[in-house]
């Protein structure tokens, strides 16, 4: 699984800190109605995440798809300026680089 980075996602840890380390878990798209969602995990530093460790924070994207892979879907979430998770959150994963 890809783990990716990029400064001050908008995710915190409860003590404050940025949950800047992300990977995107599960993605499906609902065929009938051609929204996507995509699971997005988040943890504080490199190290745990590439040790799979239980992250500290996770969120879900739902948004109107146009790829038909799952490629593309990833490609489009790292696209959007700001999206707004389904419990609310804006976050931001453009520009993030893999690590």
């Amino acid at each position: 699984m890809k783990i990716y980075y990029t400064h001050n996602t908008g995710i915190k840890t409860p003590q404050g800190r940025n949950l800047d380390y992300f990977q995107l878990v599960h993605v499906c798209i609902d065929y009938n109605t051609n929204v996507s969602n995509v699971d997005v995990i988040f943890h504080e530093y490199l190290m745990d995440a590439e040790e799979g460790k239980p992250p500290p924070a996770a969120r879900t994207i739902e948004w109107s798809s146009v790829s038909v892979t799952d490629e593309g879907r990833f490609s489009e979430v790292l696209a959007f300026d700001n999206v707004t998770t389904t419990s609310k959150d804006v976050i931001t994963l453009k520009g993030a680089e893999e690590k």
